[in-house]
C-alpha cells in the first residue's frame, strides 16, 4: 500500500484533458463540468471505488467523477495516474452519431462488446447491448488490467500459491525494493525451480520477472529480439537488450544475484526506466 502524493490535485486537470480528448474522439459531446458527487449517479452501483482502481493499477493518483451534459446525458469517470502514466474508464448514456466499428472485442465482464480503437493507441470505445457507451484508455500501462478493474463485481486477482524457493526469494526481494502488487505470475511446474513473478514498480510500470538457479536459466538468454550489451549497473554485470522493431517488448535485463538469475522484460515504459528500476532492485538485494 502507498500514500497518495500531495501533487495529485494539481495534476487532475491534465488527466481530465486526456479523458475529454478520448470522449471527443468517441463522437460524444464534451464541455460539461466534472463533479465528485458520484453517489447515486448513473453507473455508480456497478463502478469500482477510486481507491480500489488505483490499487489494482499500481498508480498514485485517482479520481471518480460524474457529469451531466447540456442534453441531459450522464457520464461516470474512473481514473488513476502517476505522472504521464494513466488509466481510465468512462461510462456514458449517450450514443455516437455513427456506430462504432467492430474492430476489437474487449472483456469488460459487465459485457463483451465489439468496438474500435480511437486515434490514440490503447484507447478503445464500444457500445454495450443496452446502448450505453464505454471508453477504456491507458497511456504506458496495462490496458487489459484497466478494462477488467473498473467493474465492481470483479474480485481482486488472487495471488497464486508460492510453491518453490525462487518464488519466495523473488517476492521478498521485490517487496523489499519497493515494488507494488507483487505475486506469483504463473504457477510453477512441480518439477521446476523457475519462478514467474508479476509486480508493479513505484512509478506504476507493470513487469514480469523470471527467477531461477543458474543451472535452470541464463541471464543472457536471447528471449527478447534485439541488440544485447553488458552494462555495469550498481556494480553488477547486467545483460541489457534493446528490443528490435518487431519485438513484443521495449527491452529486457538479466543478471546473476547470489544463488539466482534474474530476467525482466518490459512491454511498457522505456529502457532507461527499466534499468533505473534494476539498479534500485540490485542495490536493495545487495548483489
Amino acid at each position: 500500500m502507498h500514500e497518495e502524493p500531495a501533487s495529485c490535485d494539481g495534476e487532475l486537470d491534465e488527466m481530465l484533458a486526456v479523458v475529454d480528448r478520448s470522449i471527443a474522439d468517441a463522437q460524444l459531446d464534451t464541455g460539461a463540468e466534472w463533479t465528485d458527487a458520484t453517489d447515486g449517479a448513473a453507473f455508480d452501483d456497478r463502478t469500482q471505488s477510486a481507491e480500489e482502481f488505483r490499487y489494482r493499477m499500481g498508480l498514485d493518483c485517482t479520481a471518480r467523477l460524474s457529469q451531466v451534459t447540456a442534453a441531459g446525458e450522464e457520464r461516470l469517470l474512473l481514473a488513476a495516474w502517476t505522472g504521464d502514466r494513466r488509466a481510465w474508464a468512462v461510462q456514458a448514456t449517450d450514443r455516437p452519431a455513427v456506430p462504432y466499428r467492430a474492430e476489437q472485442r474487449v472483456q469488460l465482464f459487465v459485457d463483451q462488446p465489439m468496438g474500435e480503437w480511437l486515434v490514440e493507441q490503447f484507447v478503445w470505445v464500444g457500445s454495450l447491448d443496452t446502448g450505453e457507451t464505454v471508453i477504456v484508455g491507458t497511456v504506458d500501462t496495462a490496458f487489459a488490467v484497466a478494462a477488467k478493474s473498473w467493474f465492481v463485481e470483479v474480485p481482486r486477482f488472487e495471488d497464486l500459491e508460492v510453491t518453490n524457493a525462487a518464488e519466495r526469494y523473488a517476492i521478498d526481494a521485490l517487496v523489499h525494493a519497493g515494488a507494488r502488487n507483487v505475486s506469483v505470475g504463473e504457477p510453477a511446474n512441480f518439477q521446476s525451480e523457475i519462478a514467474s513473478i508479476q509486480f508493479i514498480t513505484p512509478r506504476g510500470l507493470h513487469l514480469f520477472a523470471t527467477i531461477a538457479p543458474p543451472d535452470w536459466f541464463d541471464p543472457d538468454a536471447p528471449i527478447v529480439e534485439g541488440d544485447m550489451t553488458v552494462e555495469q549497473i550498481s556494480g553488477v554485470d547486467v545483460y541489457v537488450t534493446t528490443a528490435g522493431p518487431e519485438s513484443y517488448a521495449i527491452g529486457s535485463v538479466g543478471w546473476v544475484c547470489g544463488d539466482y538469475v534474474w530476467f525482466i522484460d518490459a512491454a511498457w515504459g522505456t529502457l532507461d526506466e527499466l534499468t533505473d528500476w534494476t539498479s534500485q532492485l540490485i542495490s536493495s538485494t545487495g548483489c
